[in-house]
């Protein structure tokens, strides 16, 4: 026998409680190394060596911060 479902709509919530310390050790030893990650390399194109705002491909001098 063949049942056709119902539109439903589900709701999931979820509270999670724990030590101060092991959140910061997991923020610190997890969470910041994975987003320092998804920096760009030095030379990638998207690198600023001079650190003026401006991508190296962009920029006219690039190692030079007082032009852009």
């Amino acid at each position: 026998m063949y049942l056709e479902s119902l539109p439903t709509a589900s709701l999931t919530h979820v509270v999670a409680a724990g030590l101060v310390t092991e959140y910061d050790n997991l923020f610190m030893n997890i969470f910041l190394p994975l987003h320092f990650q998804l920096y760009p390399k030095e030379g990638s194109p998207l690198s600023d060596r001079d650190n003026d705002g401006v991508a190296d491909i962009f920029n006219s001098a690039p190692d030079n911060p007082n032009v852009q």
